[in-house]
């Protein structure tokens, strides 16, 4: 019992992870077209706080709610909330290292967003240096970067994305294992068909051979029995 809960628990962590990183994904396509020199540790550290509190509206219209307010839903997120604003406070939160810009290369042009393949960009952990005009940052990036609800849609797109590629994918490979079958059954049915011509003209050419010989040695036999030779 003790081991699931411990796999639940690092699923839920590597989920996390893969969710982080797909919204640092996110913001970094809104902001592009800045300067290498726009991205410092000040800029990134406002980042990951308003990535910690990306659910914090959320969460207060759902507390807002009169008539059925969504507890476990508001539970997970509050959670979510805790878990991460502990470890960047203390351990340190694992996140991309946007200050690289080969960092940021790898986010926007080899990683496509998939969560199973999240691995490809290099980690790093980060833990809060509290910098005096994180707050200010925190207020102008508010102005330029995508809202929860817009990472949101599009992570549902690139989910659906996937799957419709994934599925493609398959019938593709299939339709080409269909078509290599055919084509290779024609292709027997054409060397059989082949095989069985030249079999035959083989023949024919054998037959009309020994018939040019046999005409051959009777005419050798005559002219030597007309020259008295025999």
């Amino acid at each position: 019992y003790k081991l699931e809960t411990q796999k639940d628990k690092r699923k839920q962590f590597d989920a996390l992870t893969a969710a982080r990183y797909y919204w640092f994904r996110c913001q970094l396509q809104a902001l592009a077209g800045q300067p290498d020199s726009f991205y410092t540790p000040e800029v990134l550290e406002a980042l990951i706080q308003l990535h910690i509190e990306r659910n914090l509206d959320e969460i207060k219209e759902m507390k807002l709610e009169k008539k059925r307010p969504q507890i476990g839903r508001i539970s997970s997120l509050e959670e979510q909330t805790k878990l991460e604003s502990q470890l960047f406070a203390t351990k340190g939160l694992p996140a991309p290292d946007i200050c690289d810009k080969e960092i940021r290369e790898i986010m926007l042009e080899v990683w496509d967003g998939d969560a199973k393949v999240v691995n490809c960009v290099p980690t790093s952990i980060f833990k809060r240096k509290n910098y005096p005009n994180v707050d200010a940052l925190k207020k102008q990036l508010q102005t330029m970067l995508q809202t929860i609800e817009e990472v949101r849609d599009q992570q549902e797109a690139q989910g659906a994305a996937t799957i419709k590629s994934t599925q493609f994918r398959a019938e593709s490979a299939v339709k080409r294992a269909v078509k290599h079958t055919k084509d290779m059954e024609a292709r027997k049915v054409s060397v059989k068909a082949v095989s069985g011509d030249q079999v035959a003209k083989a023949g024919t050419e054998r037959r009309v051979l020994q018939v040019k010989k046999r005409q051959a040695l009777a005419r050798h036999i005559a002219l030597s029995k007309s020259r008295g030779l025999m």
